[in-house]
């Protein structure tokens, strides 16, 4: 996993993948990663959410929890690679 090109669109994934061969426990990381995983398709295509529009799914309430995960898994990156 170490200085292989990273592949896939789960973030989970790939950062379960780092966790591994670094052996290292991320578990609050990787359920957020999950949290990330869970949007990816409906956030992107219109026709992904049972009924309505992606827009009309996304509230402040789920925007701001998703963005806050993401932050945190940037964070943890950015620290990593200084």
């Amino acid at each position: 996993m170490i200085g292989e090109s990273p592949f896939g669109q789960s973030v989970r994934e790939l950062l379960a993948r780092y966790a591994e061969a670094k052996h290292e426990s991320l578990e609050e990381l990787l359920l957020q990663a999950s949290e990330l995983d869970r949007h990816y398709v409906p956030a992107r295509y219109p026709n992904a959410v049972p009924s309505g529009t992606p827009h009309e799914t996304y509230d402040e309430a789920v925007s701001t929890r998703t963005l806050d995960c993401a932050t945190k898994i940037i964070e943890y990156v950015q620290r990593h690679l200084q």
